[in-house]
């Protein structure tokens, strides 16, 4: 799909808002957005949809946001767009996904509650880079504790590569979306905080939708 215009200052405002927004049970609320584009307009969304991996993207300075977006049609044809938290990109020479550095410890909890010496020392959508004062294990499986609302996520990883002596990169994975969700929610407050010259309300420079 081709792009669209810049959103308005009161367009960002509610997006900013709602994403801000958490349930009852601490999740985070996702914006939805109502669409209307004819019956021949609402059949080529759908196909789009089913094929395709529908975003939308925010450029601004060195970063980019992806957020993705999951087409939800009830028993009556009505379409709705549902804004999932974005992946945070950095571009450069190379574009490599944001990798949060925590400013707080965040340790690995076992399934019992128990705290491991595994600490994370950056973390990205799907990967990271995690502090060990011994070995570093060949797969990891537990909880990370988030402090802003703390709740707990279960992730999986596999270790990549060692990195030095006391630290190692490995590659996440989730059981379930709504735990992917919740991590990168936690790294879209961590890098507004961390990046408050990057506001998205002064230095959005273009936002679309696109299909791949």
């Amino acid at each position: 799909m081709g792009r669209r215009g810049l959103l308005n200052q009161e367009e960002l405002d509610f997006l900013l808002e709602v994403m801000e927004t958490r349930l009852p049970d601490g999740l985070p609320r996702h914006p939805q957005f109502s669409v209307d584009g004819g019956e021949a307009g609402n059949a080529m969304l759908v196909r789009l949809a089913a094929s395709s991996e529908l975003q939308m993207t925010a450029l601004f300075r060195s970063h980019k946001l992806v957020f993705p977006l999951q087409l939800v049609q009830d028993e009556f044809g009505k379409l709705t767009l549902e804004l999932r938290p974005p992946r945070i990109y950095e571009q450069g020479p190379t574009v490599r996904q944001w990798r949060l550095e925590p400013s707080i410890p965040l340790r690995l909890i076992t399934a019992d509650g128990s705290t491991t010496e595994l600490e994370i020392a950056q973390l990205s959508q799907s990967s990271a880079l995690i502090r060990s004062s011994e070995r570093a294990p060949e797969h990891v499986k537990g909880f990370i504790e988030l402090p802003s609302n703390g709740r707990r996520v279960a992730i999986s990883a596999v270790k990549v590569r060692d990195v030095g002596t006391q630290h190692a990169a490995y590659l996440l994975s989730y059981d379930e979306q709504e735990q992917e969700d919740q991590i990168n929610s936690f790294i879209f407050e961590q890098h507004r905080k961390q990046h408050p010259e990057l506001s998205i309300e002064e230095h959005l420079s273009e936002m679309g939708i696109s299909a791949y």
